[in-house]
């Protein structure tokens, strides 16, 4: 038995998603999460290409994302063991437009494999490896090609968590 409830949220609210959006998130801090994320196989969802929104807050001008602090809080790309990112993430991949270790220079825009961030290195906590962006608005993009066989290497999508920074 099902209990669903609908809500219908007016357009041009404070809370209303930007277009394009399949995921939208509200607060200074929050964590984005795949959809079975949580599934008890360990395998992510193949075929997805969608937009995920964090909507900035008033005085913030930074987002800056890091894995969780769950083992095996990031597995994009089965047959990648280490951290990549840049033009080696082809089929699966996070995309964070304009994100680096300090939010300047140039990007590697995409970040796929076992460790997610711009260090490739097992061991790393929570927080020690983030990805940080200032462009605005805030979004990332979720690319899990058709093919993908997680089978062989379990991956279960991943869970980051975000912190908005201040401005100035």
């Amino acid at each position: 038995r099902w209990s669903i409830r609908v809500t219908q949220i007016d357009c041009g609210t404070l809370y209303t998603a930007p277009p394009n959006c399949l995921q939208y998130h509200t607060g200074a801090t929050g964590s984005v999460q795949t959809w079975n994320y949580d599934d008890s196989n360990n395998i992510h969802t193949n075929t997805q290409n969608y937009g995920v929104c964090i909507r900035r807050e008033k005085g913030y001008c930074g987002n800056a994302y890091h894995a969780d602090s769950a083992s095996n809080s990031f597995g994009v790309d089965g047959s990648n063991t280490q951290g990549r990112g840049g033009a080696q993430c082809k089929l699966d991949f996070v995309g964070i437009p304009g994100g680096t270790a300090n939010g300047y220079g140039n990007s590697l825009e995409r970040w796929c494999g076992a460790i997610f961030g711009v260090l490739s290195a097992p061991g790393l906590h929570d927080g020690a490896n983030q990805i940080i962006t200032y462009r605005t608005p805030f979004r990332m993009y979720v690319k899990f090609n058709a093919n993908a066989d997680n089978s062989a290497v379990p991956r279960r999508g991943f869970k980051l968590n975000y912190r908005q920074t201040l401005c100035g």
